[in-house]
């Protein structure tokens, strides 16, 4: 197709300068002007006809039987909002604090994700966002030290996923983040989104995991601070006035 678009072009061009050989040079001007004209109208309408890639068509470009097909590129946004589509998720366009990026939110087996996304990057962002809630006034007590060591037990061994917590109306929340590549050559692409939104819940139950971890822990060294037996300098047991009731 390009190349017939040359041809016309060169064919339109040559007939203007034929024809200017026989009239006079501000008539020849004026019709060298209306091909170029001619030629640009030609080109940019076939620029604005648009890619066969609209619209999630995956067609291949047509090309000239000598030339290579031409696979359609989709973007990091297009492939991840095909992916929301294909699992039949409803998303809506939210604020985004990033102003290179667009964001999506979500709703995915009862939790609410955000999806940030460049316009010219290859990653995209999921978010999980407050999943796991405790009044301050409860993390006050002592839990406090507990949810953050638990965050960061489940740091180290979730590659590529990272809890963090925020604070909202006297509230601690829990929020996962992950970060992707996503291209169009990646294969069986289906199956690698979903499986990301699947690893991304599936920190809810390390968490817990982690939090019950933790407590059996506490209460292992409760038991044995228990039955410790302190002593003083010269190895005679410490007693108290509780061992001697009256």
């Amino acid at each position: 197709m390009r190349k017939f678009l040359i041809i016309v072009s060169l064919t339109m061009l040559t007939a203007m300068a034929l024809l200017c050989m026989d009239i006079d040079k501000k008539q020849s001007f004026a019709l060298i002007v209306v091909g170029l004209l001619l030629c640009w109208a030609v080109f940019d309408w076939r620029k604005d006809k648009g890619s066969p890639c609209e619209d999630g068509d995956e067609t291949l470009l047509e090309t000239d039987e000598d030339e290579d097909t031409i696979p359609c590129k989709f973007t990091t946004r297009d492939l991840c909002l095909q992916q929301l589509d294909k699992m039949n998720l409803e998303y809506k366009v939210t604020y985004c604090e990033k102003d290179d990026y667009e964001c999506y939110e979500f709703h995915f087996m009862g939790d609410r994700i955000l999806l940030q996304v460049s316009s010219e990057g290859t990653s995209f962002t999921l978010i999980d966002m407050d999943w796991r809630q405790y009044p301050i006034y409860v993390c006050e007590k002592g839990i406090n030290e507990r949810v953050r060591e638990a965050m960061n037990r489940v740091n180290e061994k979730s590659m590529g996923f990272t809890l963090y917590s925020t604070t909202f109306l006297k509230k601690i929340q829990i929020c996962t983040s992950t970060t992707h590549l996503l291209i169009q050559e990646i294969p069986d692409i289906d199956h690698y989104f979903s499986d990301i939104l699947y690893r991304l819940l599936k920190i809810h139950e390390t968490f817990a995991d982690t939090m019950t971890e933790i407590l059996e822990e506490e209460n292992v060294r409760l038991e044995e601070e228990k039955n410790t037996v302190y002593v003083d300098k010269l190895g005679f047991p410490l007693v108290s006035e509780d061992d001697f009731p009256l």
